[in-house]
């Protein structure tokens, strides 16, 4: 455990980040805010122009619905059309008046003519314009002041008609209560005064925004116009939003580049980014025949260089990268330099895998896109940590790979999951002893017993043997007395960079 960590510390100073994040987060803070408000006159002017065109249409709606319920024909058919004292009670009744209408009147072909109020209220009028878009007649009162003008609702029933007077209180409280002072509504008939609905005088010094809806090829038209006072009160909206917005972007950028640097420090985000540096290199360990002490070949052994040089074991890092599926991306990492380097190698030379290359048939298409002299000395060491359970897929890979290279060895053979029943099932014809059964030899411990069995039985199936782990002459001359001369260890020599390597050819010569 302190081992991993001194390692993360270590990653962490190479990548430079601890020392910066706190100064990239602040950033990361200020950038929404910087971005956003400087764009706050378009966002206000967007929310504006939103606005006015929402509240255009909902008094479009409103007024299209009023024409349609004057003109239900249920309510109409209750008049006598004599402007006698039933006519009189029903225009008086609720029905004709709802808060919409402010007068209502009935005007008979002979003249007469009688309202809610009893009497006719409306003395003159000016002409009606037929408005073929929504099939109603309009016309309005007459009034030298726009303000005072109100709409008038025509209906013909026969040869008689009902005038309907609008209440603009409807309009003029709807328009307050979307935004007091902030809108006035023109209505705009040719051959009727524009009415005026909403304020009488809307300040535009700063700012004007208005927007229409046109009828019948544009004779009747409604046109909502806004200025300075809508843009104040949606500024402070707006700049609501944008606070809360811009502190929403800043938390989860934070969030997001917090996160980065804690998968950055964390072992599989470490790995990741060393693969992408291109740090794991291969580190190689001669395989000594003990009779001639010549090298006969060399097992690959991966490190982990930093950008200082110095090298982290791959017991710190190999079984994390095998539990989380990081282990293949590192082996074809390390294949691709190891074929670089096979023309300079002695021998044969040996790469660990698991089973899953084996499952997932992940070395012959390797294999096959490459120079067929150089990959016949390539050879596989499969190794026990984790078990094979797909072992047709698996025997059908080895023996692709066998047509290639050096075929599979068994490595670690008698400490993990297949031992013998791997030897039989996959047809594997070599094996390398553990080096927790050759540290027995010399010793009263039991597993010294599981070495001998081991070698007998290796002899027996008529298995090349490799014995790694070497480290004294007793332990040499034990092995070769048991006719183990392959071997591997420190006692020969330790795992070394390809240059070392070289060098050790050259004296071993000698």
């Amino acid at each position: 455990m302190r081992q991993l960590k001194q390692l993360k510390k270590q990653i962490l100073s190479l990548l430079q980040i601890k020392k910066y994040q706190w100064l990239v987060s602040l950033l990361l803070f200020v950038t929404p805010f910087a971005i956003l408000f400087p764009a706050e006159p378009a966002f206000i002017s967007y929310s504006i122009n939103s606005h006015v065109n929402d509240t255009l249409k909902q008094i479009t709606i409103k007024i299209n619905s009023i024409s349609r319920i004057l003109q239900d024909k249920k309510l109409i058919n209750k008049l006598n059309f004599d402007c006698k004292t039933d006519d009189i009670a029903l225009l008086s009744s609720q029905d004709f008046n709802p808060l919409y209408v402010r007068v209502i009147q009935l005007e008979l072909s002979n003249g007469e003519k009688c309202s809610n109020f009893g009497s006719a209220i409306i003395k003159n009028m000016s002409p009606a314009i037929f408005v073929a878009e929504h099939n109603f007649t309009l016309a309005s009162t007459v009034s030298h002041q726009s303000q005072r003008r109100e709409t008038i609702l025509v209906q013909f029933h026969g040869g008689h008609r009902l005038l309907t007077v609008i209440n603009s209180r409807l309009l003029n409280n709807y328009l307050d209560s979307e935004c007091a002072d902030c809108y006035q509504l023109k209505y705009s008939v040719p051959g009727l005064p524009i009415m005026i609905r909403g304020e009488q005088e809307l300040q535009q010094k700063n700012h004007h925004y208005s927007t229409s809806s046109h009828y019948s090829n544009k004779d009747y038209s409604i046109t909502l116009h806004a200025g300075d006072r809508l843009y104040e009160e949606l500024e402070e909206e707006v700049d609501v939003y944008l606070y809360i917005s811009s502190f929403i972007i800043a938390i989860l950028l934070n969030i997001m580049f917090w996160s980065w640097c804690s998968s950055r420090a964390s072992l599989k985000g470490m790995i990741i980014a060393a693969l992408n540096n291109n740090e794991f290199i291969p580190h190689y360990q001669p395989v000594i025949n003990s009779k001639t002490g010549k090298v006969i070949g060399q097992e690959v052994l991966i490190r982990w260089q930093l950008k200082d040089k110095s090298l982290i074991p791959p017991g710190q890092f190999i079984p994390y990268a095998e539990e989380n599926n990081l282990i293949i991306a590192i082996t074809d990492n390390l294949l691709e330099q190891v074929y670089q380097d096979l023309s300079e190698l002695t021998g044969w030379v040996s790469i660990n895998i698991v089973a899953k290359h084996l499952e997932q048939g992940l070395l012959s298409p390797w294999l096959k896109d490459r120079d067929n002299e150089l990959i016949k000395r390539l050879s596989f060491e499969l190794t026990e940590r984790e078990q094979i359970k797909q072992f047709k897929e698996a025997e059908s890979e080895i023996q692709l790979i066998s047509q290639f290279c050096n075929g599979v060895k068994l490595d670690d053979f008698g400490t993990g999951y297949g031992g013998f029943s791997y030897l039989q099932k996959l047809g594997v014809q070599s094996i390398k002893i553990d080096k927790m059964f050759i540290d027995t030899i010399g010793t009263d411990d039991l597993k010294c017993s599981v070495l001998d069995a081991i070698i007998t039985f290796g002899h027996k199936a008529n298995l090349e043997m490799v014995a790694e782990g070497v480290e004294t002459k007793v332990q040499v001359d034990y092995l070769a007395g048991k006719g183990i001369n392959l071997i591997q260890g420190f006692y020969y020599a330790q795992p070394m960079a390809k240059a070392e390597l070289i060098d050790f050819y050259r004296k071993n010569k000698q």
